[in-house]
């Protein structure tokens, strides 16, 4: 071991010793104990292992050898301190030493310990400690009576206390411990006299009159209730509904397929269509979808489905129009107590109607442009639908002329009426 001129503290408290360590120092820097070769500890080894450990004397501006020096212990006795000796110092360095007492040696093994510097500064508590640090305890033979006659009663009391208050975990199925607040709460929960309740032995009872019954004991899981083999009414033997019910404008009864559907061949000219739908019945919110095989031509059609009466067919609120309703297309229609509403939007693109003109009596039908007959180049669409000529005013017009354009200076000639083929 290193001689140094160390200064052991005038009013010392801890405990020194004769023994002098021949062994390397342990020096800590920043809290962790660097361990040399610090010779061999072997298991039941008394008070006969002096380690050496120096330190910086002062740490953050704190002198430590103001401070007591505990060595905690951790090894199969729980943990615990054992302290001191031999505290010197000089103006930089904190240097003390550990003997082992048989607590440390008890069982062959590792151990581990750290160094714990603990007091007041500036009228606070105050604790520095370093990291642990592992010693290995040899194994040897046992010497029983050596053993019981120097035992340290006091760290083995220590010890156990130590151990049992830092044994806080909660006990298991298989584990001792303390006992939950949870778990407490259910022992409190259960009454007086409780019994634990028992697998039931007896049957499951057959069918009958619903009862609450008398028995406490549960059911296991792989219990199996008696097969039901008799039952009330016709539910037994029944193929259909009792009575029929109206679904979607369709008699429903269970015992067929249904379907509202339907196929219409009403020839094209007619404004009458008919179809047939199995089971079908007209109420307010009935549902038929229909395909048309010939393309309507016919104004303002009406749909008779199953001789229920015919219908307006409307879009929109209006009556549909001639080409509206294409051959080899599908329409769903519903009917809202009065007329038959066609559902969705209608293709436009194909079918659109021919505009009708308007009558003196009769205002006119938006729809595509009626085309011109050869020879018609020169007239011009009027409100009734038809190509004219539109009449000339012999007052200002003089003069008509057919051009492939118009004229630059047309508007000197007001008394000219040009036609631009």
């Amino acid at each position: 071991m290193e001689h140094t001129d160390f200064t052991a503290p005038e009013e010392s408290v801890g405990k020194t010793s004769d023994m002098r360590d021949e062994h390397q120092i342990i020096k800590i820097t920043e809290k962790t104990p660097i361990l040399p070769g610090i010779g061999r500890i072997v298991c039941g080894d008394t008070n006969s292992n002096m380690l050496t450990f120096e330190i910086n004397r002062y740490y953050d501006n704190v002198d430590l050898s103001t401070k007591t020096i505990r060595i905690i212990v951790k090894n199969e006795l729980g943990m615990f301190t054992e302290n001191a000796v031999n505290v010197q110092y000089t103006d930089e360095l904190l240097r003390f030493s550990w003997i082992l007492s048989d607590s440390v040696t008890y069982k062959s093994g590792t151990v581990s310990a750290a160094i714990a510097f603990v007091g007041t500064e500036a009228e606070q508590n105050y604790a520095l400690k370093t990291v642990p640090f592992d010693l290995n305890i040899d194994g040897s033979l046992e010497l029983m009576e050596l053993q019981s006659q120097h035992k340290n009663w006091f760290s083995q009391v220590e010890c156990r206390l130590l151990k049992l208050e830092a044994d806080t975990a909660v006990a298991t199925p298989s584990t001792n411990g303390l006992l939950s607040a949870e778990d407490k709460a259910k022992l409190d929960g259960i009454a007086a006299d409780a019994t634990k309740n028992a697998p039931s032995s007896t049957a499951p009872k057959g069918n009958g009159t619903a009862n609450a019954g008398t028995e406490t004991d549960y059911a296991r899981g792989d219990h199996v209730h008696p097969l039901q083999t008799s039952v009330s009414g016709n539910a037994g033997t029944a193929t259909r509904w009792e009575s029929a019910r109206n679904i979607n404008g369709l008699s429903v009864q269970g015992d067929a397929d249904r379907a509202n559907y339907a196929v219409c061949s009403t020839e094209a000219a007619a404004a009458a269509k008919t179809v047939s739908c199995s089971g079908f019945s007209l109420t307010t919110g009935a549902e038929i979808t229909v395909k048309f095989a010939v393309t309507n031509t016919a104004a303002k059609p009406t749909l008779n489905v199953n001789n229920t009466g015919a219908k307006p067919v409307c879009y929109r609120g209006r009556a549909v129009h001639a080409n509206c309703l294409a051959a080899e297309h599908t329409y769903t229609f519903r009917y809202d107590g009065t007329q038959w509403d066609l559902v969705g939007d209608l293709d436009t693109d194909t079918t659109s109607p021919v505009m009708t003109g308007a009558r003196a009596d009769v205002a006119g039908n938006i729809g595509l442009v009626p085309a011109p007959a050869a020879g018609e180049q020169n007239k011009f669409l009027r409100g009734d639908g038809s190509w004219q000529i539109p009449p000339v005013d012999s007052a200002t017009i003089r003069k008509i002329e057919v051009v492939t354009a118009l004229p630059a200076d047309a508007a000197n000639h007001p008394d000219t009426l040009y036609l631009v083929t």
